[in-house]
């Protein structure tokens, strides 16, 4: 079911099976990232069943998937501050030792790392704020 759904978000064919292998270790990969962080365990472990969940689970194995290129380094494009216009919109701001990003013309921040486990951590911090939904705290 989630592999389906990574496929269709991924535009790949369902009955295409050539990136099956790679497909299903990044759902398992996310799964286990996202029991962990959401302390799922035996006691809650029917959270996985819901369809929401799969959907949230798909989203972010094809999220991995596409920065995921195993042939490739980290790539960033940094900003100079000669692109920064003064008064352009606000990207993001970062409250701790002050940190504000404008948006710049016709420049777009790509990431791509050649590990698993890199891409994972970094989309896990992109989908916290829905994470936190299934999210179950353990007593002692």
């Amino acid at each position: 079911m989630i592999l389906n759904n990574v496929k269709r978000l991924l535009q790949i064919k369902v009955n295409d099976y050539s990136k099956d292998e790679l497909l299903s270790l990044v759902i398992e990969l996310v799964i286990a990232k996202v029991k962990a962080l959401c302390n799922i365990d035996k006691g809650n472990i029917k959270v996985l069943e819901e369809y929401d969940f799969q959907l949230l689970i798909a989203q972010i194995a094809a999220d991995v998937y596409i920065s995921y290129e195993p042939n490739h380094t980290v790539v960033s494009d940094a900003v100079t501050d000669e692109e920064i216009k003064p008064g352009g919109p606000i990207k993001s701001v970062t409250i701790g030792d002050y940190k504000v990003e404008y948006s710049t013309e016709n420049k777009t921040t790509t990431y791509t790392t050649t590990s698993l486990s890199d891409s994972i951590t970094f989309h896990l911090d992109k989908y916290d704020e829905e994470l936190v939904n299934y999210r179950h705290v353990r007593f002692y």
